[in-house]
């Protein structure tokens, strides 16, 4: 039995059983998706989430110090800031990089599998996988 299972590997998912598994708990993380990371999401990443949750350095892929906001039919508008507010990250690394972290500190990873049932029971759950079961002491959604 797990003492955790956490449902959904994006990056709350993620942070989680990285949390968790470096705490000593024994995590699974399940995810319908074969590869961690590769939900379309944005790759502009603000100065307080890269703040608490650090990022590689070799996933930054610029650090904006301006931008140039659009509308049809309307002249743009320059913003401009002496240091970058936010990062341009390769966002399928950054997600995978807190996985691997998570699998270092003894996390499992169940990739592939959908969830189809969640059943609470008196000392923990039960998640019913399309290829499985699992027992937990406790469960986390991060599905999105």
């Amino acid at each position: 039995m797990d003492d955790v299972i956490v449902v959904g590997a994006g990056p709350a998912g993620n942070n989680t059983a990285l949390g968790l598994a470096t705490r000593g708990h024994a995590v699974t993380v399940i995810d319908w998706r074969h590869d961690i990371g590769d939900k379309l999401c944005t790759g502009l990443v603000g100065r307080e989430c890269i703040r608490r949750f650090p990022i590689d350095p070799e996933h930054v892929l610029r650090e904006p110090r301006s931008a140039m906001v659009m509308a049809p039919g309307a002249p743009g508008v320059l913003f401009e800031a002496n240091t970058s507010p936010a990062c341009i990250v390769d966002r399928v690394a950054y997600v995978a990089s807190f996985a691997h972290r998570a699998q270092d500190a003894g996390a499992v990873y169940l990739l592939g599998q959908r969830v189809q049932q969640i059943i609470p029971q008196r000392h923990g759950v039960t998640v019913v996988t399309d290829r499985g079961t699992r027992q937990a002491r406790a469960l986390v959604l991060a599905s999105g």
